[in-house]
């Protein structure tokens, strides 16, 4: 794996916890950042499992009853909601930060939207990890490896641990299978790096796409990033997921109903002959219409990407 100089991406007077509660917080509340926490459900590791996985098998038959979706496309956001959020905040740190975070299952917790989704993250206690050469090297509740190699292999083990209890459940809910919900977690961690925001853009795309294809992960042909210009000619990180959350095959909405802003979406992209419409990543449509679409909605990302 290449080596990339992270005093271009860290400031050495922000201390890692700092920039968990402020940088990483913000970017997770970012896809809707109304919410109140004051008013927010929280759930733990052991949460999800009680009762016989209750928790689990009701989420899933409410995405099927309030999407009309398939049980296995059920099956793939629900570990998109909890594993997948967690790859997500990692991939994002080792993004920006080039650092990792120990997952620890039992110190989780999921913090929800209203709408059910797992939109933060809270790890405890868990440690950052970060090679020799970086700022943090020496901070309080931060882990020191050899190199890069070693800070991905340590992240992405403890998240394959943390997270194959949730895969292995979900997996009884629907005929999926475990490639399959695998590829919601790698492509999680990989299109954390999208935005444009990096201050580095080429060494978040090397990083993220070398990272996840370290040798020994449970998935197999996870989501990749590329450059391209965006807004204001501004060099932008757009991807294209390497598996497919099915989506696009619960029906849309009658016209009268959706908002004016998915009525002009699905304008400028409208449904394919069979009526289907497409996520913006989706692995089913051709890497310039991923593109496309990624553009057209592209915003900054929040501040202190790096």
């Amino acid at each position: 794996m290449a080596h990339h100089e992270t005093s271009l991406l860290v400031s050495s007077a922000e201390s890692p916890q700092e920039w968990a509660d402020t940088c990483l917080r913000s970017f997770l509340r970012s896809e809707d950042p109304s919410v109140d926490e004051r008013e927010r459900a929280w759930l733990t590791s052991a949460d999800l499992f009680a009762d016989g996985a209750a928790h689990l098998r009701e989420s899933h038959r409410r995405i099927m009853k309030e999407h009309s979706a398939t049980p296995a496309a059920a099956a793939k956001w629900l570990v998109g909601w909890y594993p997948g959020r967690v790859a997500h905040a990692l991939g994002y740190a080792y993004a920006n930060r080039a650092a990792s975070i120990t997952v620890d299952a039992d110190q989780l917790r999921f913090g929800r939207h209203p709408d059910g989704w797992t939109q933060v993250v809270d790890f405890g206690s868990a440690r950052f990890v970060v090679s020799e050469a970086h700022p943090w090297a020496g901070s309080p509740g931060v882990d020191v490896v050899a190199d890069e190699a070693d800070v991905v292999a340590t992240g992405l083990t403890s998240l394959v641990c943390a997270a194959e209890p949730v895969v292995d459940a979900v997996r009884t809910l629907a005929r999926v299978g475990r490639a399959a919900l695998w590829a919601e977690v790698a492509d999680a961690f990989v299109l954390a790096g999208r935005s444009t925001g990096h201050a580095s853009p080429g060494a978040v795309v090397e990083r993220l796409n070398a990272a996840v294809r370290t040798p020994g992960a449970p998935w197999r042909s996870p989501a990749r990033l590329w450059i391209t210009n965006g807004p204001g000619g501004r060099a932008t990180i757009v991807g294209q997921k390497g598996g497919c959350c099915l989506a696009y095959q619960c029906p849309t909405p009658p016209d009268e109903d959706l908002d004016e802003q998915t009525r002009a979406w699905y304008a400028l992209f409208p449904a394919d002959r069979h009526g289907r419409h497409y996520c913006n990543t989706c692995s089913l449509i051709s890497p310039q219409d991923c593109q496309a679409r990624q553009l057209a909605e592209q915003a900054p990302a929040p501040g202190c990407s790096g």
